[in-house]
């Protein structure tokens, strides 16, 4: 196996490694919060030709929400992990 291709699985490994404690993490403290899912990755029109994507709609206390999820590295270097932020939504 050729240097190039041994260093992509690796990379492989750590990502799905990552991945992993993510989610682990996700489920542990944030999944609990969603009382009810009312659509995940939802397609919406911006305008032509513009398409957007919602990642979660969900009830959280009470409140129709829009949770956009965010993962990878802040401007200082240290990982945001997938913590959701949201916003109450009216719709």
């Amino acid at each position: 196996m050729d240097a190039e291709v041994r260093l992509a699985l690796l990379a492989v490994g750590k990502l799905a490694e990552i991945g992993e404690a993510l989610l682990s993490k996700f489920l542990a403290e944030e999944a609990r919060k969603f009382e009810q899912i009312f659509a995940v990755e939802a397609k919406f029109p911006i305008g032509a030709p513009l398409v957007g994507t919602l990642d979660l709609v969900a009830l959280i206390q009470g409140k129709k929400t829009l949770v956009e999820f965010k993962t990878g590295v802040n401007d200082w270097g240290s990982t945001m992990g997938s913590s959701p932020t949201s916003s109450p939504s009216t719709a």
